[in-house]
């Protein structure tokens, strides 16, 4: 049976209730991120996927979920307590509150950037999240300096606009 995509614009609360709804019944939701929060990793305008957890979240995991003031937010697990997660923006200088699990709507499975798909539930897509979740606390002072590295080689390279980490074709 063939499914019919539409694009709908939503407020956000609109938003994380149409995604609770769509992930508590165990569907995958795509969506176009909004912000630069989590930036380079997933830029404005990215096609996030969004499946349920199933199992537990893992340090590194990129989890959809609903702040305490009722918005959707896609940050990255950078620590595992008992009774809840610290997650961060890649590109902010602090941690958010600490997430309980009943706010965690799904995880993020694959990001879609510039026709390319990064897979994200994949072993070097793991590897990938961990080590970032790892340098998070000091992303502050890394990506300032990538950044200044991309200008300064930009002319150059050849598609210095697609600045992807890694890239893997639509499977």
């Amino acid at each position: 049976m063939l499914e019919k995509t539409e694009m709908l614009n939503l407020k956000k609360e609109d938003f994380a209730s149409i995604a609770h709804g769509v992930l508590g019944r165990g569907r995958a939701l795509r969506f176009k991120a909004k912000g630069g929060s989590m930036s380079p990793y997933i830029r404005n305008g990215d096609v996030v996927e969004v499946v349920p957890v199933k199992g537990k979240i893992n340090l590194g995991d990129v989890v959809l979920y609903r702040s305490y003031y009722g918005n959707p937010v896609v940050h990255r697990v950078i620590q595992r307590r008992k009774e809840s997660i610290i997650t961060k923006g890649d590109s902010l200088p602090s941690s958010d509150q600490p997430v309980l699990s009943t706010q965690v709507l799904g995880r993020v499975v694959s990001v879609e950037k510039n026709g390319w798909r990064m897979r994200l539930d994949t072993p070097p897509g793991r590897l990938l999240n961990i080590l970032l979740a790892t340098i998070s606390p000091f992303s502050f002072l890394i990506y300032p300096s990538l950044r200044l590295l991309k200008k300064a080689i930009s002319p150059f390279t050849s598609n210095a606009s697609n600045p992807c980490l890694f890239r893997l074709p639509h499977s």
